[in-house]
């Protein structure tokens, strides 16, 4: 029955989009307390776009202006001979787009806004580096020279402190900063080892998924943790995730700062918001969270992704822009890449999880029953109230059928303003309390008919009046079973047709069996 009710929500689940790799991870989703992000694709849409670069020797003059306790800098105006300075610089980062591929968000922009003239001859590089994160920057050779695109404080190292206030007041606005200049060494795809010097700044961002800011407040008000983990700065990462309006956005770090496990283990239970994350940390940030209890939700899309993806309880991998790497080490693919899907999904997975547990309850409580019932009569040295035919007639007839429909019934109105349920609460102690005394209960009316019957008519009698109560209970029993606190007019978001149809047949079933001659 279980894996019936898994079976029909994987189908409404890929009606939504969701495409589910193993069933058992539809259960899972009930129990997910903490819900891993990236930025790129996930808080915002995929594709990047250049809002402005800015020469390094204009970014360098300290002019401001004071707005409030905030300084913001102002972009120096440029004459004539900036204007040209301007334009050859945006041609050289034009050429450096060309000569690279078009294999992530942040080159497409690059190839976009910088894209050279028809009628430039563009220079070939002689030699090309795509982006590693292992050494946080794409590079070229042109004409015997290296030229570097990367983030800032990777790229520039020491020389950083000089342009960081500039760059975080740019990050604090939610933009992404990279720095274009001229390496003094040869680039051999290495770390870098002598300095560089900028040339210019370039500021990139991306909008807001449309539903993100709704999405993610969901999460929170129903026990869903949120914690953002990108490769970009972190105060960038934060500004974007305030935008977002994800709860504890100003509550960040520095990932580069993170270099034990003892160090991440903490980080992960104080932190929110998680800034220039390796793909290796990734790994041990989930890690760290299932150490500590935590059911841990991962999205992701890239190559990098997958052994995170792999080692969450639930791997989310995107279905348009996922690698087939990341994809193949997820649990379940967003096929639209939609992200409040998962809104949807963990519904779903609590839906499955309470059916479950209503068809347990729902059984256990007629099993016990009619084991009480027989006990009762060995007891008092009856004669035996139920036959093992009525008992499999009970089973296959009255439980069966209304068992399977409790298996696809509609989630309640209230199910996800509960928290998530802990790992290993099937069973849970409500549950145990319910099936003994309403076991108790079934098995009481049961015996009370066969008593009343044998009194009127005779042991056959009493048999069949014992047999038609415990049968009827059962049917009726199943409408009461889909809450444990609602009335059931309240109890559903819809009614459930498989219900009523189950009982309808259980009826012709027992009306055939009792009015039928044999």
């Amino acid at each position: 029955l279980a894996s019936v009710a898994m079976a029909v929500s994987a189908m409404r689940l890929a009606k939504q989009q969701v495409l589910i790799h193993d069933m058992k991870c539809i259960e899972t989703l009930a129990r997910v307390d903490v819900l891993c992000v990236d930025k790129t694709g996930t808080i915002t849409v995929p594709e990047m776009e250049v809002d402005q670069f800015i020469l390094a020797e204009d970014l360098t003059k300290r002019v401001y202006e004071k707005d409030g306790d905030t300084k913001v800098y102002v972009d120096v105006k440029c004459g004539e001979e900036q204007e040209q300075k301007h334009a050859q610089i945006k041609g050289m980062i034009g050429e450096f787009a060309a000569d690279m591929d078009a294999d992530n968000a942040t080159m497409e922009a690059l190839k976009t806004y910088f894209k050279p003239d028809t009628l430039t001859k563009i220079k070939k590089a002689e030699k090309v580096f795509a982006f590693s994160s292992k050494t946080k920057y794409s590079g070229i050779i042109s004409e015997g020279k290296s030229y570097v695109i990367g983030a800032p404080e990777f790229v520039l190292r020491e020389d950083y402190a000089e342009y960081k206030d500039r760059i975080e007041a740019y990050s604090e606005k939610g933009y992404r900063v990279l720095v274009y200049g001229r390496y003094e060494g040869i680039l051999d795809g290495q770390q870098l080892t002598e300095k560089v010097l900028p040339i210019a700044f370039i500021m990139l961002t991306n909008a807001i998924r449309e539903g993100a800011k709704e999405t993610f407040s969901y999460f929170t008000e129903r026990g869903v943790e949120i914690k953002v983990i990108s490769g970009d700065n972190p105060k960038t990462v934060a500004e974007i995730a305030e935008k977002a309006g994800i709860c504890g956005s100003d509550n960040y770090v520095d990932a580069s700062t993170l270099t034990t496990d003892e160090s991440i283990a903490q980080a992960v239970a104080k932190y929110q918001i998680f800034g220039r994350v390796t793909p290796d940390q990734k790994l041990k940030f989930v890690e760290a969270l299932k150490a500590q209890g935590r059911t841990v939700a991962m999205t992701g899309d890239g190559v990098n992704d997958s052994p995170a993806l792999k080692a969450a309880d639930i791997g989310v991998a995107m279905g348009i822009t996922g690698t087939d790497v990341a994809k193949d080490a997820a649990d379940m693919i967003l096929l639209d890449d939609s992200f409040t899907t998962i809104a949807y999904a963990i519904k779903e997975g609590r839906r499955v999880y309470r059916n479950i547990q209503k068809v347990i309850q729902f059984l256990l409580v007629g099993n016990i029953a009619e084991i009480l019932t027989l006990f009762v009569a060995t007891l008092f040295n009856w004669d035996a109230p139920l036959l093992a035919v009525h008992i499999l007639w009970v089973n296959l007839a009255t439980a069966t059928l209304p068992a399977l429909a409790l298996g696809v019934d509609p989630a309640s109105k209230n199910i996800m303003k509960h928290k998530p349920v802990k790992s290993g609460t099937l069973f849970e102690k409500d549950l145990v309390r319910r099936v003994i005394t309403q076991g108790i209960f079934v098995a009481a009316m049961t015996t009370c008919a066969y008593w009343i019957g044998a009194d009127m008519g005779g042991h056959v009698t009493g048999q069949t009046m014992a047999f038609c109560v415990l049968a009827f209970s059962q049917m009726l029993r199943a409408f009461n079973q889909r809450s444990n606190t609602e009335p059931i007019w309240v109890r559903a978001e819809g009614i459930n047709p498989w219900l009523i149809l189950s009982f309808v047949a259980s009826a012709i079933l027992m009306a055939c069996i009792l009015f039928i001659p044999a």
